[in-house]
């Protein structure tokens, strides 16, 4: 199911963005897809886009952030899909703030200057 789209992606796509199952059995596939004959012969990267839970609070948990992202460049991801629980467009702008805060660095974020 899940391995066949990657595949698909490996094969056809410019990225995947995997959805539902854990982290584990995502860790897994890209493996198995990075050591493929037809991501070897891949002319382009491919973006493995994974998301960090939206449970996390980076204001009120940067330490738990941190370690989500470096389980998620662990796997193998090269993009994140950032996901926030806000209650007010302030809250959203406090959020994204601490995430970006965090996330500078890791390799799997960056930022363009205005």
């Amino acid at each position: 199911m899940g391995a066949a789209k990657l595949q698909r992606a490996v094969e056809l796509g410019d990225g995947w963005a995997p959805q539902g199952a854990n982290h584990l059995t995502f860790a897994e596939m890209v493996k198995r897809a990075i050591q493929s004959p037809a991501f070897a012969a891949r002319e382009r990267p491919l973006e493995i886009i994974m998301a960090t839970p939206p449970e996390l609070d980076p204001v009120q948990e940067p330490r738990r952030l941190a370690d989500a992202i470096a389980e998620l460049d662990t796997i193998g991801a090269t993009m994140l899909n950032v996901r926030l629980v806000h209650r007010s467009l302030a809250h959203c702008l406090e959020q994204f703030e601490a995430y970006a805060e965090v996330a500078k660095g890791t390799g799997l974020v960056q930022f363009a200057a205005p």
